[in-house]
Formats: structure tokens, sequence, C-alpha cells
């Protein structure tokens, strides 16, 4: 399997959709635009909600 499919088969597996993927030209580089629930099943990780600095942001430790 060529390393595009292999990526392409991974995001299907997630239920992701072409409208949640941008990719570059050379399509060496995907941006996915999804909720971090979604996020979070895909990278096996939790995020959390942080405001110490008075911005809100959404990160993860692990």
């Amino acid at each position: 399997m060529l390393p595009l499919e292999a990526v392409n088969k991974c995001l299907a597996s997630y239920c992701l959709e072409k409208a949640d993927l941008a990719r570059s030209p050379a399509k060496d580089c995907v941006a996915i635009k999804v909720p971090v629930k979604t996020v979070e099943k895909v990278l096996d990780t939790k995020y959390n909600m942080h405001a110490a600095s008075g911005n809100i942001l959404v990160r993860t430790i692990s």
C-alpha cells in the first residue's frame, strides 16, 4: 500500500470526510478540521482547557 493510500485508509477509519480535510498541493501534508472529541479518538489522548494566561487554549500533555 502506498503511503497516501495508507493515510486515506486511516482517516476513513475514523469517518473523516473529504470536507474535513485540506491537503497541500503536493499531497504531503493534511490539515483536519474536526471537533476536539474526534482528535482525542484519532490520537488516543485527552485535551483540556487551559486559561492561566488569560487566553483559553485547548491542549494535551500526553
